[in-house]
């Protein structure tokens, strides 16, 4: 059991020479597993001293080592491998998608040249989501995927202007760009293929901003705003107040465009934007306990401070516990001096189980 193990983890490296010294001292090591490790390793030499040595073994398992020998090869782009598994393996049908989706054009076609293959459903989202216009090409005007595929949406989502421009003009495919594609393009801010899309047909005039907004991108939110390409925008202030996008949630207030709840306040909070707290502040707008409690909970005591001394809504008892729980103590000792509030038996029995002494 140990050389067999031994000699697996060799072939899983590739090491020919170490693969060859065991099954000197130990042919019968060699079995099922060790040629689907050679074959995981898209190691050819020893890929083809597997096969030269103990031919069945390659097929056990519907062919599982060459199989594992194609992935391991074409997804990486080796060529050589590939073909000679090809050509040696008749019998074999193999997977057009894996070099595909991998961007590997040269063995896509030289597998799709041999007449001899399958394609698995999913390719075109994955060659749209890398912005692989040749690909793109390839697969299209051969007719290799005719299934149901969002590449059109994915390829705007992802900012993929030139594709997303031939997916457009293209007839051989049936695939359709739905509302999907300038909302994920704005949500990712990718301001050229919005503009396009709106700009050819492809856009609904009314966009859920929230994700924009959460997202920073405020040269996308200035261009809906002045296309009137949005719906009133119910959380974007929260959503770009929970990560920090201060030019955001200020042109958000300035325009009337949004206005926050608490939870935009506490979630700053709990996210530490010290700076955008404070805005939030002096601009009249607030939060809950909650704001306290997370921040304690991140053991932001910046924050904790800044809230004790500013504000009024205070915390509950999960400030102590949660910050006891995740080891910051510095967060524990100012609550434990300042605050009225106490903690539970859960403060002690985490620090406990954390094994944190000074806690």
């Amino acid at each position: 059991q140990q050389m067999r193990l031994a000699m697996q983890a060799a072939a899983k490296r590739g090491q020919l020479w170490m693969v060859q010294q065991l099954y000197q001292r130990h042919p019968a090591a060699l079995t099922g597993p060790t040629a689907q490790a050679a074959g995981a390793s898209g190691h050819l030499p020893l890929i083809q001293w597997v096969h030269e040595t103990k031919r069945c073994l390659m097929n056990v398992d519907y062919y599982a080592a060459v199989y594992k020998a194609f992935e391991a090869s074409a997804s990486r782009g080796d060529l050589q491998t590939v073909q000679w598994l090809v050509r040696t393996y008749e019998r074999v049908v193999f997977d057009l998608s894996i070099p595909a989706k991998a961007g590997h054009l040269e063995v896509t076609k030289w597998v799709w040249e041999q007449g001899r293959y399958r394609c698995q459903s999913g390719v075109a989202d994955e060659v749209a989501k890398r912005g692989d216009l040749e690909m793109m090409k390839f697969l299209v005007e051969h007719s290799i995927v005719n299934e149901y595929s969002s590449a059109p949406d994915l390829a705007a989502g992802f900012g993929h202007l030139d594709l997303v421009k031939w997916l457009a003009e293209n007839e051989k495919h049936r695939w359709k760009f739905t509302w999907n594609a300038i909302s994920w393009a704005a949500a990712n801010g990718f301001i050229e293929v919005v503009v396009w899309l709106h700009k050819n047909g492809w856009a609904d005039n009314a966009i859920d901003v929230d994700s924009v907004a959460e997202n920073g991108h405020l040269d996308v939110l200035e261009w809906l705003y002045e296309h009137q390409c949005w719906t009133y925008a119910v959380h974007a202030m929260d959503f770009a107040a929970m990560n920090g996008h201060m030019e955001v949630v200020q042109w958000l207030h300035e325009n009337a465009v949004s206005t926050p709840t608490p939870l935009g306040f506490d979630l700053a909070a709990e996210g530490n934007h010290l700076d955008v707290v404070q805005w939030l502040h002096e601009n009249r707008y607030g939060g809950t306990t909650q704001a306290m409690d997370l921040a304690a909970k991140r053991g932001h005591l910046e924050m904790v401070k800044w809230l004790h001394s500013n504000r009024d809504e205070g915390c509950t008892d999960l400030a102590m516990d949660q910050a006891a729980a995740n080891g910051h103590l510095d967060v524990v000792a100012f609550l434990h001096k300042n605050r009225t509030e106490s903690c539970t038996k859960f403060a002690l029995s985490t620090a406990a189980g954390n094994e944190d002494l000074k806690m």
